[in-house]
């Protein structure tokens, strides 16, 4: 923070001067008309840009630019599945056992009817059972696709 006739001093000395000069400066008119090359320390990370101020903080703000787009683009393109609760899985296993059950009741009904072929009574007994175990394997795989696609 200097006045006007030290900054006026200051810029006449290093328009003079010849040689190589590091400065530290947050006046930004004196490093856009001094600065050939900027070093910027950010995060541990050393940027060394070959040019004036004015430049560098163009590209800097395309890079950041190009950065948001990046990001963005994935957000887009990886949209996150929604978090299904916990209990999904406890769901699935448990409409998972019922069809196993029913399909092996199913089975056992087949055998059944196998043993008692001759039973016409029986066999009709036989079917109305397998006509309910159908009805209902064919709710519990409609649960089952349900809450599959739910947690695509």
């Amino acid at each position: 923070h200097m006045d006007i006739d030290s900054r006026e001093w200051i810029e006449e000395a290093v328009e003079d001067f010849g040689e190589t000069l590091l400065f530290v400066s947050h006046d930004r008119y004196f490093i856009n008309r001094f600065a050939t090359r900027i070093w910027e320390l950010d995060n541990g990370t050393m940027t060394d840009f070959r040019g004036g101020f004015e430049a560098f903080r163009a590209v800097k703000a395309e890079r950041i630019n190009s950065a948001n787009v990046q990001d963005n683009t994935r957000q887009k393109e990886k949209k996150p599945k929604p978090r299904r609760p916990q209990s999904y899985e406890k769901q699935l296993a448990k409409l998972e056992r019922e069809i196993a059950a029913s399909e092996s009741r199913k089975a056992e009904i087949g055998k059944l009817r196998e043993i008692h072929f001759s039973d016409y009574a029986k066999l009709m007994e036989y079917d109305q059972i397998e006509k309910d175990l159908d009805e209902e394997l064919e709710a519990l795989y409609a649960q089952w696709e349900d809450l599959a696609e739910s947690s695509i």
